[in-house]
């Protein structure tokens, strides 16, 4: 079971794929964190998942809101 993504400190660049959260239903936590370029929002494919916890220290440009 795959609960947890930590892709922090990956250099990420620009508006952040859904594809990161698509078939990962048991998804706990994902560390976005230290991605200073990283833009937009968390993408709807984030309901899909169990999602619990999310850190998004310095990774200035998102918007982590979702229902």
């Amino acid at each position: 079971m795959f609960t947890r993504r930590d892709v922090a400190n990956n250099n990420l660049d620009g508006t952040m794929p859904a594809a990161l959260f698509e078939g990962l239903p048991s998804l706990r936590e994902v560390d976005l964190s230290t991605n200073p370029k990283l833009v937009g929002s968390i993408p709807a494919a984030i309901n899909q998942t169990e999602l619990e916890v999310v850190y998004v220290s310095r990774a200035c440009g998102l918007s982590v809101m979702w229902c």
